[in-house]
């Protein structure tokens, strides 16, 4: 049975990569390249349509699982994914407006939150309980959307947000074999094998970047499938070995959420639009400590397979509130580290530079003496 599961993987995988060099040929030749400027960190120009092979991937492996009520839910999810594809690919070649993506997530989140994807309580976070209707929808796609332009925003080093997506997809997808609920976890496992087969050409040096075409895919459907996760039942969730569905979620999928949240707190401390450029995302940090793109992705996967462990197991113990509010402490302890750490390397290095400018000045004064006599 388990067997399934891992073709779903494989097999998502072998489409991904199959297609990426179609794509890449295809993109050069019709000059159809992402082009470095202040905020990107690459330095050549490079194709950015890597989404429309973790689309297809997903696509034809999930075809292979479609029956019954998978069929059903197919019909909304499968249609609202197409949405999205279809906007990020017009993103990538003309960039669209902010407030017309939005709009396009929005009716995206709306389609899935039609065919009954929603979130129906408020965990125990304010004290209500069961949400109506009309609640239900917009906490949902609020979520959805929120999700969306997380994965989205933390897309800036080569390798990164297909590792940690891979991390999060794989990870929901072992809580759904757990549960016994097939289909979702052979989606996900396709989620994960197209990540996987895209990362062949994405590490550094990158050949080809997910672009928004595959960064709202991916945002997206890691929100669908965490919506769909701790919605289960209470027995399903029990055989999945966790108590507290929210928090399994929350933590696989937390350090985007946290990194994007963090950089809007700050700008709007700041006086700024919280959609301002800027250079504050976590990965811009860990290059001003001297990290190389590598070790920034081992860095932030490391990261996220911490707080999805915790989640799954210590963080279980607590209730939904507790359990943020220690991921959330964690992260900042960890952030804040890091800019500690910036800090304080960026002070040696001007005391260095500093002693260097005081030396030259000191050679210079004794270089005039000798010429004056």
């Amino acid at each position: 049975m388990h067997f399934d599961y891992i073709l779903s993987f494989l097999l998502a995988a072998l489409v991904s990569a199959g297609v990426i060099p179609g794509i890449v040929r295809y993109a050069h030749r019709r000059a159809l390249l992402d082009r470095p400027d202040g905020r990107k960190q690459h330095a050549r120009a490079v194709p950015a349509l890597g989404g429309v092979a973790v689309f297809l991937a997903v696509s034809v492996t999930a075809g292979f699982w479609l029956e019954g009520t998978s069929l059903g839910e197919a019909v909304f999810l499968f249609p609202a994914l197409s949405i999205l594809f279809v906007t990020g690919i017009v993103d990538d070649l003309c960039e669209l407006s902010p407030g017309r993506k939005f709009l396009f997530q929005f009716l995206a989140a709306g389609i899935v939150c039609a065919g009954g994807l929603r979130i129906r309580t408020d965990f125990g976070l304010f004290g209500i309980g069961e949400l109506d209707m009309v609640s239900s929808c917009l906490v949902t796609i609020l979520f959805i959307t929120a999700m969306t332009n997380a994965y989205n925003l933390v897309d800036g080093v080569d390798g990164l947000l297909g590792g940690i997506a891979l991390i999060g997809s794989a990870g929901l997808g072992f809580l759904f074999l757990q549960a016994g609920d097939g289909f979702h976890a052979a989606l996900a496992f396709a989620l994960a094998g197209a990540l996987a087969g895209f990362l062949r050409y994405n590490f550094y040096p990158a050949i080809l970047f997910m672009g928004d075409t595959g960064s709202l895919l991916v945002g997206f459907l890691l929100a669908a499938l965490g919506i769909r996760f701790f919605s289960l039942p209470l027995d399903q969730l029990a055989e999945a070995g966790v108590s507290h569905g929210f928090t399994a979620v929350a933590g696989l999928l937390f350090l985007p959420v946290f990194d994007v949240a963090r950089v809007f707190i700050i700008r709007m401390l700041k006086g700024k639009s919280p959609f301002h450029g800027d250079r504050r995302h976590l990965h811009h940090v860990l290059v001003k400590n001297g990290l190389g793109a590598p070790y920034v992705c081992l860095a932030e996967y490391g990261a996220t397979l911490l707080f999805g462990i915790l989640s799954i197991t210590w963080l279980q113990r607590f209730s939904t509130a507790s359990a943020l509010l220690l991921l959330f402490s964690l992260a900042v302890l960890l952030a804040e580290g890091l800019t500690i750490a910036y800090l304080v390397r960026s002070r040696k290095n001007l005391r260095a530079r500093a002693e260097r400018f005081g030396d030259l000045r000191r050679r210079n004064r004794f270089v005039a003496r000798l010429l004056h006599f």
